[in-house]
């Protein structure tokens, strides 16, 4: 009898392990029923305590990671809801009891159960750190104002860092690579739309540039994971970050059009065929309103002082001739420390209404900051109308109209809309929202 209890007690381990392992791949590949129906078996059932203490968890956390990745608890009748995060609450809590079981188990057994029990501690790890990522994503959802895209850096750079260090069990090899691409792919995103608004066209390049090289290894890392398949889900946290990208891509290609459209000029290209990949063009939407508006002038205006010390502004006190490649010596004073990052239908921006338009963005800080309906001026003197929204804390986008225009032109006004809602990031945000 004593000679077979360490067989049987063998047996039982591989068995649990056979079980974990597939339960686990199949988590990584999102393919979470099937990772519920392994959990289900007669095989895994038959399985007596501990592992049951173990597994009866899992199968809420697959549950959970299942809301999680397709982002139904953002749905509307969810939204004002802690569903998910009870849910992870209580994975959370019965898996310190399975530890315990284990623990006590093997005290009285005199088994090694340090496998299954650092499975459970690191899985219990990974399981804490998904309400913040729930919180972000409600955040974003739920944003009409600027995020606090520096407060989430933060957050996700602590979460890497203690998950790269705290996860180390083979069994969560491919779980612990989906939630580390996760975050990082984020952190690069938010530092993009952080270098954008600042405009630090290096920055900007190199971190979108870094952002797509991951998103495009995790697209090889889900096939290997779910088979060979190439197909991704269609919706929830995958496809939209490869959409939120999308997005800042399309946003940096229109802020520093000039840039660029130097030099694919210079390498014998254009920037109609560079564009046609973008999911929004806004030099041609802009243009477009600027044809069918008659307006006088579009311009995206930066205040210097949101820029960092790697910013390279634009040079508007000579005739346009593109921008500068090395920094101003000094920092730009008066209407100089406004330029205007982009200008439309003609590349120099109307120097002569600069006064007018700094000095109303200037006087109207709070009407600007709260991203209500846009700013509306009439100069009597100059007889020009000005509209303003603000599109980043530190770009504000004005159209101007060389005569009499009213407050509420559908046209001008359904522009603005647009464009803000896109490049304030609204329009990507929205979308982390199934649709019902």
């Amino acid at each position: 009898m004593t000679s077979q209890t360490p067989r049987n007690i063998s047996n039982e381990e591989e068995l649990a392990k056979q079980v974990l392992t597939r339960f686990y791949n199949l988590s990584a590949g999102f393919q979470f029923s099937k990772a519920t129906d392994v959990l289900k078996l007669k095989t895994s059932v038959s399985l007596g305590p501990p592992w049951t203490n173990f597994l009866s968890p899992l199968l809420l956390l697959a549950a959970s990671e299942n809301i999680y990745y397709s982002l139904t608890y953002l749905e509307f009748r969810w939204i004002r809801k802690d569903h998910l995060f009870n849910m992870y609450g209580q994975v959370f809590s019965d898996l310190n009891e399975a530890l315990k079981k284990f623990k006590a188990h093997e005290a009285v057994s005199g088994s090694n159960l340090v496998f299954f029990e650092s499975l459970i501690w690191q899985t219990g790890l990974l399981v804490g750190f998904r309400s913040e990522l729930v919180s972000m994503y409600r955040a974003l959802a739920a944003s009409r104002g600027s995020p606090a895209y520096l407060e989430f850096i933060k957050h996700l750079s602590t979460i890497k860092k203690q998950i790269s260090v705290g996860v180390n069990h083979t069994l969560l090899e491919n779980v612990k690579t989906n939630v580390i691409m996760e975050v990082s792919i984020l952190h690069d995103l938010f530092r993009a739309q952080i270098s954008i608004s600042q405009y630090n066209f290096l920055d900007a390049t190199l971190t979108l540039y870094k952002s797509k090289t991951e998103l495009d290894k995790w697209a090889k890392i889900y096939t290997q994971l779910a088979g060979g398949e190439s197909r991704l889900p269609k919706t929830g946290v995958v496809p939209w970050i490869h959409k939120f990208h999308a997005s800042l891509h399309s946003k940096m290609t229109f802020y520093f059009y000039p840039i660029l459209n130097k030099n694919e000029t210079k390498l014998g290209g254009t920037m109609k065929s560079f564009s046609s990949k973008l999911t929004v063009d806004y030099h041609a939407l802009a243009l477009d309103f600027c044809q069918r508006s008659g307006c006088f002038n579009v311009s995206f205006i930066l205040d210097q002082s949101y820029c960092s010390e790697n910013t390279q502004l634009p040079n508007h006190t000579t005739p346009f001739v593109g921008y500068e490649c090395n920094l101003d010596p000094q920092p730009r004073m008066g209407l100089a420390s406004w330029p205007a990052i982009m200008s439309l239908p003609q590349p120099q921006p109307p120097l002569e209404h600069w006064p007018n338009v700094i000095s109303l963005i200037m006087g109207n800080p709070d009407h600007l900051s709260k991203y209500k309906e846009p700013l509306y001026c009439y100069d009597e003197l100059v007889t020009s109308t000005y509209f303003f929204t603000m599109v980043e804390p530190s770009i504000t986008m004005v159209v101007i109209y060389q005569k009499k225009k009213a407050k509420n032109d559908q046209l001008t006004q359904e522009f603005m809309y647009i464009m803000s809602t896109n490049l304030r990031n609204w329009k990507i945000f929205s979308l982390l929202k199934p649709k019902p």
